[in-house]
């Protein structure tokens, strides 16, 4: 899931750029691609959920727990989305 500044959820109605993204599964990794940008490999154990990685983030006014996966992959989805 992607998050806003307030920890609220992105949603492809709002941003519709967002259904251009794909994961992938390939050679046992989940990859992250979208037009005009350099693939993202994901690194399992930042998904790993850590008491420093946890996120209070809004889901349809419902409060859930979500995993910080890192700067690589904020800084991948702000240049997509908002071209930052």
């Amino acid at each position: 899931m992607c998050l806003d500044l307030r920890h609220g959820a992105v949603y492809s109605m709002d941003v519709p750029k967002t259904v251009l993204i794909d994961l992938v599964f390939e050679d046992g990794k989940f990859i992250f691609k979208a037009p005009d940008m350099d693939v993202l490999e994901v690194n399992p154990e930042d998904l790993v959920l850590r008491e420093s990685n946890t996120i209070t983030c809004s889901l349809l006014d419902t409060e859930i727990k979500c995993v910080g996966c890192g700067k690589k992959y904020d800084e991948w989805f702000s240049k997509y989305i908002c071209g930052e």
